[in-house]
């Protein structure tokens, strides 16, 4: 069978064509795979510098908090417990337990074993509620950083069950220590 000359060249045009779609799916085949792989990396970069940027970001501003404190820090260092202040601070507190009018004992304390950079001292104060509020003002205006760890203030009662104008407070500091 004769295949006349018109639909012979459109079919030597179509398998050119065909083979020409070949080659070129061929070869571009690979190059989008590889496009789409390098647009994966690309996300995954973005998102990696997204996340140095954020963390520079919070670095600068690290940086300067701590600029801050440094310009700070001669006036917070009068502030806080130093070794060998151990008697100052002892004095101090039973001073104030003096002028408020309060009997004033020191159940515990880790003053001469310091650990953690934090004091602890477990005081115990009896005495008129005014004067025991008095001194917890005045524990506040003092020089030194002070934690109040625990607090409990309790009345007092006398033999008969009635309640007198006295009160306990048992009191637990906190001191931040200056290296």
């Amino acid at each position: 069978m004769r295949i006349d000359l018109t639909k012979r060249e459109i079919l030597k045009i179509l398998l050119l064509v065909f083979v020409l779609a070949a080659i070129l799916a061929g070869m571009l085949w690979p190059a989008v795979i590889n496009i789409i792989s390098t647009a994966g990396d690309t996300v995954d970069l973005r998102g990696y510098i997204e996340q140095k940027y954020d963390q520079s970001i919070v670095s600068r501003v690290t940086k300067r908090k701590i600029a801050d404190i440094n310009r700070e820090y001669p006036n917070l260092s009068r502030h806080l417990f130093r070794k060998g202040d151990e008697l100052k601070l002892i004095t101090y507190l039973e001073s104030m337990a003096l002028v408020n009018n309060l009997t004033q004992t020191i159940n515990s304390s880790n003053i001469d074993k310091i650990a953690d950079n934090k004091v602890l001292l477990s005081l115990n104060l009896t005495g008129d509620y005014d004067n025991i509020l008095k001194y917890l003002v005045d524990l506040e205006s003092s020089d030194y950083l002070l934690n109040i760890e625990k607090f409990q203030l309790t009345p007092v009662f006398n033999r008969s069950g009635q309640n007198m104008e006295d009160a306990n407070l048992y009191l637990t500091l906190g001191l931040y220590v200056s290296r």
